[in-house]
Order: C-alpha cells, then structure tokens, then sequence
C-alpha cells in the first residue's frame, strides 16, 4: 500500500532546488547569463536600448534633437514623441527634415498672422499647421488653418474677408480708437500689425472676440462696450432708461459714445481727445470707477 502515502522530502533538498532554478536561468544558459535580442525580435530593431519603438535609435535621435534638442530616451510624453512618430512614418523610418512643401511660405505666415490674430502663436516651424494636432487644447486651431489654407485657397488675409455687416460693426465700436483708413480687402479685422508683437496686436484681439460673439453687437453703441474700463458707462448706459439724471451722447450718426450725468459729460475710455469740449471727462475719471 505504499502508493497510498506520499515519501517525505527533506525541506533544505527543496530550498537547494528552488535556489539553482533561480540562479542558474533558463536551461542551457550558464548562471545570471541573459538573453539576447536578436535583429528580429520586435521592438528592439538590432539595437542593444530599451524601448517599444520600431525604429532605429540613431534615427529617433536625429528626429528628437531636432524637435526637442534632447534625445529620445529622454522624452517622457507622449506629445513629445508625436512628432518624431509622424516624421519617420512619412519617410519610411528615416528622419527627414520638414522641406518648405510642408508648409506655409515665411511669407504667408506673415499673412496668416495678420489677418487672423487669433492664431499669432502659430509655430509653423514645429507644427505644419501651426499647432499641435495631437493635443486637444490646440486641435481645433491647426484644423482650422488647415481648411483656411487648403478649403478656401488661402492667397494672404483676402481668405475669409468679413461680412459688410460685421464690418460696420467694427468700425462701428472700435473707430474711435482706430482713426487710420480701414481695409478689409488687405486685413481680416481692417487694419495692419494685428499679428504677434504687432503694435495693433490687442486692438486686433477685442475686434476678434466682437466678430466672433455670436450674440451679435448691441444696436448704436459706439465704443468698445465688452472693455472693463468702460464697465460703468454701460450701467449709466442701462440707468438713462428710467433716470432721467442720465442723458445718451450720441454722435451725428446716432451712436452712442458717453453719458451725460447731472450736466458732466463722460465719455468712453478710448474717445478721441480732439473731439472733447472743455470740461469733458473720460468715464474712468468719474469717481466711482475705481470702487
């Protein structure tokens, strides 16, 4: 009956077991010996680095010094290595530098700029369409300079030329701080150096942000009505409704430009100071306007 009870085994024999099997490796291999990657395992391409990519080393570096000015190792997301994948992709795992086919002329760059301020941090040099298009924070923004410049054959700032509608509006609420000759056949916004470190840059954003307000510019309102200086001429603005204290000063076209208040004019913050009449004030000098 002794295939009924199992023989005992001395405890030390299994240690010694356990300890060969784990010093010794794989069978047939000499004791801490590794195994070695060959040119075909995947992920590895012949190269003694650790990494995923399929890819030659020399050529990750190549794309990585380029884009990053360090080496791929080195890269820790995966916004990094986007563009180094999309690179090698396109030229069958060689780094190839970005050739001038691949995006806008400096020229049109300038042009872009300028007639979109919206996108004056474009970086055409890293990114083909000016952004990221990996990143959901900037994806929308390279889509669209990819359809102004592929959908509507972008020739300089003619592409996407306002509305007759949106322009009145603009010269409408902003003439006063741009005095010079409107051209929006040249400019998107009507007027020069919109584009980044552009002297217009600022002017050029407020008159984006009114273009793009969907909720459209209020009637006869003469000034920038959306700037925080101008925050209580809008309430003088709404109180002249019901208060008779308050009285609209409109220009010879109708807009609304201040805000007469028991006999003191106050005008916008950017009303013309050839156009004011002594004793005339800007609205941020009233009292009030610092509380």
């Amino acid at each position: 009956m002794r295939w009924f009870t199992r023989p005992k085994v001395d405890p030390s024999l299994k240690q010694l077991a356990a300890r060969d099997f784990y010093q010794g490796g794989r069978v047939g291999y000499q004791s801490g010996q590794l195994v070695q990657p060959g040119p075909g395992r995947q992920g590895y391409n012949g190269s003694d680095r650790k990494g995923t990519s399929k890819w030659d080393i020399a050529e990750l570096n190549k794309a990585a010094q380029y884009y990053h000015n360090k080496n791929y190792e080195d890269l820790k997301t995966r916004k990094e290595k986007a563009l180094i994948a999309t690179n090698l992709s396109k030229n069958n795992g060689k780094f190839e530098l970005p050739t001038t086919k691949d995006k806008l002329s400096p020229e049109d760059q300038v042009k872009l700029k300028e007639a979109y301020p919206e996108y004056a941090d474009a970086d055409f040099d890293e990114y083909k369409w000016g952004y990221d298009p990996n990143d959901q924070k900037t994806k929308s923004k390279a889509n669209k300079i990819r359809y102004i410049v592929k959908n509507q054959e972008f020739k300089g700032p003619k592409a996407g030329i306002l509305s007759p509608e949106k322009q009145a509006d603009v010269i409408r609420v902003f003439g006063d701080e741009w005095q010079g000759k409107w051209n929006f056949n040249k400019y998107r916004y009507g007027i020069p150096d919109t584009g980044k470190g552009g002297k217009n840059t600022l002017l050029g954003q407020r008159i984006f942000k009114l273009v793009a307000d969907k909720s459209g510019v209020p009637q006869k309102i003469g000034f920038s009505y959306s700037a925080d200086e101008n925050y209580l001429l809008k309430n003088f603005i709404d109180a002249s409704r019901d208060n008779s204290a308050y009285t609209l000063l409109k220009d010879s076209e109708g807009n609304i430009k201040g805000v007469n208040v028991n006999g003191q004019k106050y005008y916008h913050y950017k009303y013309p100071a050839n156009l004011m009449q002594p004793g005339d004030k800007l609205i941020t000098d009233h009292p009030s306007q610092s509380k």
